[in-house]
Parts: structure tokens; C-alpha cells; sequence
């Protein structure tokens, strides 16, 4: 029967530890997790509307629904707002059109309040 030393005990308990978290964090050990850039959405309009982080390359993300008449909050994926700068599209479920920010400079931590209006040319989108 071996006996095991108090670090490799330690070491044992640390890799377990890991093991049982998963891979929920995916950044450097010490090094801060960075902020997201979370997404509010007012919808003021009747229709449903599928949400979209779209990012400078032209890739899209759909981020969810968000229900006529009601808001929805969203977080948005790191690689969507690497570059600094994201739109935000919104497409009627079933109907024409978009909503959309177009171009926004964000930063870690910021949150982007995109409202949808009954015409959709006059929907907005706001940083904080």
C-alpha cells in the first residue's frame, strides 16, 4: 500500500475539482474573465421577432426571440464583439423586413438597448 505525500493529496483534489467543473471557465488561471456585452431588447411591436448579434465579418449569431409587446435580454458571444463594433439585427417571425442598429463600438461589460418600433426603420439602438 502506497501512501500518498500532502502535495500529490493536493494536487489530486485540485485535478478533481477541475474535473467536476467542466470546462465552464475558459481563460488564463489568475487572469480575470472578461465582462459581456449583454443585449436588452424592447420590443414594441406586435410580431415576434428572432434577435441577431452580427459581427464585422458578417457572421450571424441568432441570439433568441423575443415575444411582440415584451423585452428580452441576451448575451452576447465574446468572438461577436472581439473586433470592438457589432450590429444587431431583429427579423419578424413570419413577416418582411428587419430591424437593425447598424454599426456599434462596444467594449467589454457594455450594454446595447435595441428597441424595436412598429415601423421597423425607426428602431434604435443605444451603448451603455
Amino acid at each position: 500500500m502506497t501512501l500518498l505525500t500532502q502535495s500529490t493529496r493536493a494536487a489530486l483534489a485540485g485535478l478533481l475539482a477541475m474535473s467536476l467543473t467542466g470546462c465552464a471557465t475558459l481563460h488564463m488561471p489568475g487572469v480575470p474573465a472578461r465582462p459581456p456585452v449583454m443585449l436588452e431588447v424592447d420590443n414594441r411591436n406586435d410580431q415576434a421577432f428572432d434577435v441577431f448579434a452580427v459581427s464585422p465579418g458578417g457572421a450571424a449569431q441568432r441570439l433568441g426571440m423575443v415575444m411582440g409587446f415584451n423585452t428580452g435580454t441576451f448575451k452576447l458571444p465574446a468572438y461577436a464583439t472581439a473586433t470592438g463594433t457589432v450590429r444587431v439585427v431583429a427579423v419578424p417571425i413570419g413577416g418582411f423586413g428587419a430591424a437593425g442598429s447598424g454599426s456599434l463600438s462596444v467594449r467589454d461589460g457594455d450594454t446595447i438597448e435595441f428597441t424595436i418600433q412598429q415601423v421597423l426603420s425607426w428602431s434604435s439602438a443605444i451603448v451603455r
